[in-house]
């Protein structure tokens, strides 16, 4: 029996996140089934004696391939990894990374996917997608505002498609119909109802082959983006920010401040009705694309209909009065700590000066 090949090229927020998490913290009991998992080198435990880097997709991996434009040493490596996969009667390969499904991986990506439809004849594609005015808040709060957007500018690039962002479903799953087979290509919303037991981890190796109960639960593992309101205040200072993946700003607040809750709180009035009503009419052809070909069982408005409703602008003005008072809180917390930080290390560096005074002055008149 040929080798299955288990491509999940992890849209952007969409729970790629806790899918890796969950095949590298199960890479031991899985390898029990026969299905192995690269490291973060495209590295797997059947190749000669080797560190093996887990928890962490070879996505840097990929991208370096792709900077570079030369793909002569996949080539060779791919085939390197059937012949021992082989020998090691390895029933499936699993191969996640983000960078292969997001705008510039499917540019600069197509040898790789050329050189893998080539290798493997059993191919299964599981793409998870999620409601386009949910994604597009998402990618703001991870991406845009460090860039200086504001909202309203991040949601404007992605419908005039000039964003790397921008959620391009349909053309995702299209593009990787070229190479696999659209028989191949499952596509999935992150509703509980499209979800196999209602849960993605267990959803994922349902639709891979894979025995979720002979699995350990690891829980769920999200990519927290900050406070929408916090990153209204951030996008105006992107200086703070080195590149567009710096975490650092989200390492110091969470030093900084107690109260985590107000740090990651969602927002649902953040993104008005109306930019909702807005970007769901942009994507509505796409979607009833999508939903008669890949989960027509389930009702178009279960996965793309806007559930909020408009709101008084005196209540909503009200509800965003009540979230800045917490940011402002934050800044308080911040200011705090930070004095109070500040004043322990002088104090701290006033014992050490008078100490080594005082010593200085026993030694002289000893």
């Amino acid at each position: 029996m040929s080798i299955k090949l288990i491509l999940h090229p992890g849209y952007n927020k969409c729970g790629s996140t806790s899918i890796q998490r969950y095949i590298h913290q199960n890479a031991d009991l899985l390898e029990q089934q026969g299905v192995f998992i690269s490291d973060i080198n495209f590295r797997f435990s059947f190749d000669p004696p080797w560190l093996l880097i887990r928890k962490a997709s070879p996505f840097f991996y990929f991208e370096r391939m792709m900077e570079s434009g030369d793909f002569s040493a996949f080539q060779k490596r791919v085939e390197s990894v059937v012949k021992s996969a082989k020998r090691k009667n390895c029933k499936a390969l699993i191969i996640t990374a983000e960078g292969l499904g997001n705008a510039q991986g499917k540019a600069r990506g197509k040898p790789i996917h050329e050189i893998l439809s080539a290798a493997f004849d059993r191919v299964v594609v599981p793409i998870y997608i999620r409601k386009q005015d949910d994604y597009l808040l998402s990618s703001w709060q991870q991406w845009g505002h460090r860039q200086g957007e504001s909202l309203s500018e991040h949601i404007d690039q992605a419908l005039e498609a000039s964003s790397d962002y921008a959620p391009d479903y349909l053309e995702t799953a299209q593009y990787f119909s070229k190479f696999y087979g659209e028989q191949n290509i499952q596509v999935i919303p992150l509703v509980r109802k499209a979800l196999k037991e209602g849960d993605l981890s267990a959803d994922f190796c349902i639709r891979t082959g894979i025995e979720p109960a002979e699995l350990r639960q690891v829980g769920d593992h999200v990519n927290k983006g900050l406070n929408p309101f916090i990153c209204d205040i951030l996008s105006r200072t992107p200086q703070v920010y080195s590149h567009v993946h710096d975490n650092s700003v989200k390492s110091a607040l969470e030093a900084c401040i107690s109260n985590k809750e107000i740090l990651y709180k969602k927002s649902k009035i953040f993104l008005s009705h109306e930019q909702r009503v807005r970007i769901m009419k942009h994507y509505e052809s796409e979607n009833r694309v999508l939903h008669e070909k890949y989960f027509k069982e389930i009702p178009f408005e279960d996965i793309f209909g806007i559930k909020d409703s408009p709101k008084d602008i005196s209540e909503r003005t009200s509800a965003h009065l009540e979230q800045l008072k917490d940011i402002v809180s934050l800044q308080m917390e911040m200011l705090l700590f930070l004095s109070k930080e500040k004043a322990q290390k002088e104090k701290s560096l006033k014992k050490r000066v008078r100490g080594a005074v005082e010593g200085f002055a026993s030694f002289l008149y000893t």
